[in-house]
């Protein structure tokens, strides 16, 4: 596979062996390291029964069995969010479909507001405004939001889909051709002041045109992403965005921007910049200049989250030529501890409004279930009519409201139905090397050490390596947890726990439902004229007819034979507590040997045993088996190379032992 960023030797190695075009199994099928499981107890009738990659990675049939070996194993609690940022619904959540007059009559009913003729969102909000029928410049604001709804000048649209940036894999996505040249000088110089401790291709850019009609002004971004390199803003794979997706999709004439656009992980209480980058203040400051710049033909600016808001100043260009008027809502609610308002920046000389400045939660802030719901409608009907003024239909009109209903797990941590580790580092890693398979491309190492930190940090002892076939360092990520929870259940401690019995019994019984399953399928295949034709089928009745001229009806002697074997002897003898389910399987055939069919047993004994015939002359010896030399085989001392309990015989290892 091809490296994301082949510019960096020392994270990234070049001449990455390229894998095959055509592949018949999985990576964990074909991964060398998932044989080798850390702390677990070797026998010579086989290997602890644990999870392999492709349960971790693909999830599907397998993801019951995964979650419970995550919490037994105590990786579960590794995966559990820490960052608020990270929590929240996924995009394909919907509202139901409802009409305008559903969808504001309900917003208005929890604002406590009687406006029941209202036509749009638009005309709810100003209504709200204290003293707008009375106020001096009406006018104006009426004649800037009509606008910024038709006017051509003032709804430039993005170059190309705000959404395919997740395409391209070497480079950021085209939008607008002067933020890309801003860009290039903005990413330069930020490389430089940190050192070049920021690697630019983790660098957020911009999304939409420079001056659309509506901004989005986030903080910074995280690395919860499907995209941790050339990523765009507006990124709908990060929980924290999906609340501007609801409401405006990835609109072309919607600009979404980071204060700060270097990904960092978020931290409660702030990230501490400072302590990251010696040379923040110059970092930071360049960082506000861009902004600045950014906004500086912006129309309607949503300034979004704690942080912006209580600078707003700094990240809008406020000479001396304009003023900043702060408008009021009457409504009785606060947001950010005062009477919910917005800004209008007009021209001092000439009165004319030139941008609106309004302000919102964090959409994190609304992931918890005690929200109030009237600071839920107030904020469904602020990014409503902002789409509105915007000549943009909200997708989701009533999308805050709606996160009340989200189910939530421990730690207020919404979750899906069937996808209990949506938001966690399982997902994330799932989701990144679906990616990897998908482009061909593998994330470098310094990107998965930050993407996958927490984990990282909770496992002191753990190296990060990429895996030896496909050197994809997400694959060592999920190598590790998979070493964990096999290491974990196969211990003596876990077998013997509740947990531990259920799970093996729920082993055997799919053991044997598929084994079942398998065997009415090969019946049912050896009826058609196509098999009857086949290599095989000729194959088969060879054997068939080697079988004939071998003694008959010696069920009862093989068995005695069988059961004298060392690693039979070992499986019957062990603590059951100590069994795999696979062993623990084998050793109930024994047990119940005489209440088998004929036919059970003959299958059997044909999987894992290899008798002795004039062809076979090294295969396991039974009473009357018709050789002439006597049976010096030291059976206590020796695993017999004709039998094996761990497994089935494979295709072809028996022929090899005829002559």
């Amino acid at each position: 596979m091809e490296r994301y960023f082949p510019k960096i030797p020392k994270r990234c190695p070049e001449g990455q062996e390229q894998p095959a075009a055509k592949k018949t199994k999985t990576e964990a099928q074909t991964s060398a390291p998932g044989s080798g499981i850390q702390g677990a107890t070797m026998s010579a009738f086989g290997e602890p029964a644990g999870l392999a990659i492709t349960d971790i990675e693909l999830g599907g049939d397998s993801e019951q069995r995964v979650e419970k070996a995550l919490l037994e194993s105590g990786v579960a609690e590794e995966m559990e969010d820490d960052e608020d940022d990270e929590k929240g619904p996924a995009p394909e959540e919907s509202d139901l479909d409802t009409s305008f007059a559903e969808d504001s009559q309900e917003v208005l009913a929890y604002l406590g507001v009687d406006h029941e003729n209202a036509n749009s969102w638009s005309e709810i909000l100003l209504t709200l405004c204290v003293g707008l029928p009375m106020w001096e410049y009406l006018d104006s604001l009426k004649a800037f939001l009509q606008k910024c709804t038709w006017s051509p000048d003032w709804r430039p649209v993005s170059l190309s889909p705000t959404g395919d940036f997740m395409l391209i894999n070497d480079d950021w996505a085209s939008h607008d051709l002067t933020i890309d040249e801003k860009w290039a000088a903005f990413t330069k110089k930020v490389r430089e002041l940190s050192g070049d401790k920021i690697d630019v291709a983790t660098l957020v850019k911009p999304s939409g045109p420079s001056k659309a009609v509506l901004t989005t002004q986030w903080h910074f971004p995280t690395w919860v992403t499907e995209s941790p390199l050339y990523g765009s803003t507006m990124d709908h794979t990060n929980p924290s965005l999906r609340a501007q997706f609801a409401k405006f999709k990835h609109d072309p004439y919607v600009k979404t921007q980071d204060t700060l656009p270097i990904r960092e992980d978020f931290i409660r209480g702030g990230v501490k910049w400072d302590k990251l980058y010696a040379n923040w203040p110059q970092i930071k400051e360049t960082c506000l200049e861009f902004t600045r710049w950014l906004n500086r033909n912006s129309k309607i600016i949503m300034i979004v989250g704690e942080e912006n808001v209580r600078s707003w100043q700094n990240l809008i260009e406020l000479d001396d030529t304009v003023e900043a008027i702060k408008v009021e809502f009457k409504i009785d609610l606060t947001v950010f501890g005062e009477t919910p308002c917005f800004q209008i920046i007009r021209s001092k000389l000439t009165k004319e409004i030139q941008q609106i400045v309004l302000f919102s939660y964090h959409s994190q802030y609304f992931f918890y279930r005690d929200i109030s719901m009237r600071i839920r409608a107030w904020h469904d009907l602020l990014w409503n009519a902002a789409a509105e003024w915007a000549n943009i239909k909200p997708a989701k009109p009533s999308f805050f409201l709606r996160q009340s209903d989200v189910k939530q797990s421990s730690g207020n941590n919404p979750k899906r139905a069937g996808d209990k580790y949506g938001f966690t580092q399982l997902n994330l890693a799932r989701k990144l090397r679906a990616q990897e398979k998908r482009t061909g491309k593998l994330f470098p190492e310094f990107v998965i050490q930050k993407a996958f930190r927490k984990t990282i940090n909770k496992n002191p002892a753990w190296t990060l390596a990429a895996d030896p076939k496909h050197g994809s360092f997400l694959l060592g990520i999920m190598l590790m947890w998979q070493q964990k929870i096999n290491a974990t259940q196969s211990t003596n401690e876990y077998r013997k726990s509740e947990g531990g019995r259920r799970q093996f019994s729920v082993a055997i019984d799919t053991l044997s439902k598929h084994k079942k399953a398998a065997v009415e399928a090969s019946k049912k295949a050896r009826q058609t004229d196509e098999y009857k034709a086949s290599e095989s089928n000729k194959k088969r009745l060879q054997k068939l007819s080697r079988a004939h001229r071998v003694p008959k009806n010696k069920g009862p002697e093989k068995m005695r034979a069988l059961r004298k074997v060392k690693q039979v002897v070992e499986l019957l003898t062990a603590d059951l507590d100590s069994l795999t389910p696979h062993q623990a399987f084998k050793r109930a055939k024994f047990e119940k040997w005489d209440t088998l069919s004929g036919d059970q047993q003959r299958t059997f004994f044909s999987k894992h045993v290899a008798w002795w015939a004039p062809d076979c002359p090294s295969g396991l010896r039974y009473e009357g088996d018709g050789c002439p030399d006597k049976d010096t085989f030291d059976y206590e001392g020796t695993y017999h190379p004709a039998v094996v309990m761990d497994r089935n015989f494979r295709k072809g290892e028996k022929e090899k032992m005829c002559i």
